[in-house]
């Protein structure tokens, strides 16, 4: 039998329907059983005053605020008051409630912001009341965030310099350098940013330039000195490489630019890394670093009440599949409304285990004998770390492998089993081998 959650009771509930230069809101009272429908600018002081004047009117009542989203300045504005309770709606929750009480599809900010009412004030229970992480969380939440964004920024104009020099100069790729965002293919089409100009320069000066941007070796320069040799001309066209060189700088000096500015989250993350109340639980997983330690703590937050079990975090983290029943027939499906950051972070860390992890390894691989696909067998590891870590999280305690190790022995694991029989197979100094 499945125990339910009671519904929270409020004296009042207070709706935004969040909007750039105004916000509609949704008061319920519940002294009066009144709704009151209105509108606010979105100016900082016209808030503030607003929230006062609640504050004076519900003195010492329970107070819930809804809102469909937990980003933009009033969020953040209203994070600043203690005496709300705040809850956060789902957006799709608040499209699905508007198509069943609007079959004509039709869209109405003040409309929705009492839809929001009626959802925190009748389905609270379905709900989980806003609790904030501590500051050193909240930092390495939004910087983590933020660095990724400008990680995709960087792949996504990174893209586009591909694409431009295919048109026009396409023997850049192939002898600028080995990645075309790195320094030395930067600094390679910044002082070669046409064909004509790189056929001009001498074989010394070039191959000087390889050497002082840290080359890879001898062998590797020759062989790009070699390419420039043969080559030919894509286009003679001016116009053409005009153009297109023109486009190519300024992809350059932008990717330059994220290239700085990525180098600045890093410090940051760092610094707030390092200090952090959990660093030593979330250093003693494997494969953590740098990169995945401070994600997985954005990840989980500081509010060890916030998921009430493992399931709920890997629901959250969008690792858990979605299983759609009806009658004698149940359908899985790969689940996507989640945080993409998250389910990015859960998601890359358990695949870079697989390197570091005894056990990862070999759990990865017996899900690829099984047949399924690559990010099939990942998610399947991240569902099974996820619940690891949830425990240490919510205990406190730091992980330790060779104790997971003997559980599994103890328990008579077919992973333990598969490692001392093939040895070869599931060695972490070497590729993965799938036997199929």
């Amino acid at each position: 039998m499945t125990t339910r959650k009671t519904i929270q009771e409020y004296d009042a509930v207070l709706s935004f329907d969040w909007a750039d230069e105004k916000h509609d809101y949704c008061l319920w009272d519940a002294g009066s059983n009144s709704i009151e429908i209105d509108t606010i600018a979105n100016r900082p002081e016209v808030i503030h005053d607003f929230i006062c004047k609640m504050r004076f009117r519900f003195q010492g009542k329970a107070v819930a605020v809804g809102l469909e989203q937990s980003k933009g300045s009033l969020a953040y504005q209203l994070m600043e008051y203690g005496f709300f309770t705040i809850y956060f709606t789902h957006p799709t929750t608040v499209a699905k409630v508007r198509e069943a009480w609007t079959p004509s599809g039709a869209k109405d900010d003040p409309d929705d912001a009492e839809l929001i009412m009626g959802i925190v004030r009748d389905s609270n229970h379905k709900l989980r009341a806003w609790k904030p992480d501590t500051p050193e969380t909240r930092r390495l939440m939004l910087l983590c965030s933020h660095r990724r964004k400008f990680v995709d920024l960087r792949v996504k104009l990174t893209n586009m310099l591909r694409s431009c020099l295919k048109t026009y100069y396409p023997l850049a790729c192939q002898v600028a350098g080995d990645k075309l965002n790195e320094p030395l293919a930067l600094n390679f089409l910044t002082k070669w940013p046409t064909f004509e100009e790189l056929k001009r320069a001498r074989p010394s000066t070039i191959e000087k330039f390889y050497a002082l941007g840290n080359g890879r070796s001898t062998k590797a320069i020759q062989k790009r000195l070699e390419a420039i040799r043969d080559a030919r001309a894509a286009t003679t066209d001016p116009v053409i490489i005009g153009c297109h060189s023109v486009q190519m700088l300024a992809l350059v000096a932008q990717i330059r630019t994220l290239r700085e500015s990525i180098k600045q989250y890093d410090k940051q993350i760092a610094e707030t890394y390092s200090t952090h109340s959990d660093v030593e639980i979330i250093k003693s997983f494997p494969a953590t670093g740098k990169v995945f330690g401070p994600r997985l703590i954005a990840a989980l937050g500081s509010d060890r009440e916030r998921f009430e079990s493992a399931h709920e975090m890997e629901c959250y983290s969008g690792i858990a599949p979605v299983v759609d029943r009806s009658g004698k027939t149940a359908k899985t499906y790969r689940r996507y409304k989640c945080s993409t950051f998250i389910r990015q972070s859960f998601h890359e860390w358990a695949n870079e285990t697989t390197k570091h992890c005894l056990w990862a390894r070999a759990y990865y691989v017996q899900c690829r004998e099984k047949g399924k696909g690559h990010h099939q067998a990942v998610r399947s590891l991240a569902y099974k770390w996820i619940r690891i870590i949830y425990k240490c999280w919510k205990e406190q305690v730091p992980y330790d492998d060779g104790h997971y190790m003997s559980m599994l022995k103890k328990r008579g694991s077919n992973l333990i089993k598969l490692i001392a029989e093939h040895p070869d197979v599931y060695r972490l100094n070497g590729p993965v081998k799938v036997e199929f």
